[in-house]
């Protein structure tokens, strides 16, 4: 398993395998999963195939899943493949909706975080771009969706206001593995 995430009402999760398999797991009953897709390996190269992250929308209606190979995929919980796309960044290491599921961000080992439009559907392609210097660790959106913070390896934990895409820089002394936003969204 190498990615795995939990419904936001906590009554399902979600696992993402190497092999490509993408798993909904019920947390109340027995462990018999239903299958969400077999990640199909068009590359002929199984690197590509891993379901490496996950994520639920707010609403636990979409799940999220990206591979190695740059591929993003929307699924409902019914099992229906809503949208797919590739994506140009390399090893994805992180995704999140926000929460009215009009944005769906997604950030990169090479300090690239892109933000595809999902209430748009002639928007096919993630087309706003965000850089860090480093990998990825996080990407949290506020509660009302209407910023972004976005955590790296290159010490730094930046907060974006989606409307003009401006930005508060916060530096630390190491790496930062991830954060969040209060409940209320009034603190991080």
């Amino acid at each position: 398993v190498s990615g795995i995430a939990f419904s936001p009402e906590g009554d399902n999760i979600i696992s993402g395998a190497e092999d490509g398999a993408v798993m909904i797991w019920q947390t109340s009953s027995a462990p018999v999963p239903q299958l969400l897709n077999d990640w199909p390996i068009s590359s002929g190269n199984e690197w590509y195939a891993a379901a490496n992250h996950v994520a639920f929308s707010a609403d636990s209606e979409w799940i999220a899943v990206a591979g190695k190979g740059g591929e993003v995929q929307i699924w409902d919980r019914q099992g229906q493949l809503l949208r797919a796309q590739p994506v140009s960044i390399n090893a994805i290491k992180s995704l999140n909706f926000s929460p009215d599921k009009q944005w769906l961000a997604l950030g990169g080992d090479y300090g690239q975080v892109a933000l595809w439009r999902l209430d748009d559907p002639s928007d096919i392609v993630p087309s706003y771009y965000i850089q860090h210097r480093a990998a990825i660790t996080s990407l949290s959106f506020s509660p009302d969706g209407q910023q972004l913070l976005t955590t790296s390896e290159d010490t730094t934990l930046s907060l974006w206001n989606l409307d003009d895409f401006s930005s508060v820089e916060m530096r630390h002394s190491e790496a930062v593995g991830q954060a969040g936003f209060s409940p209320d969204g009034q603190r991080l």
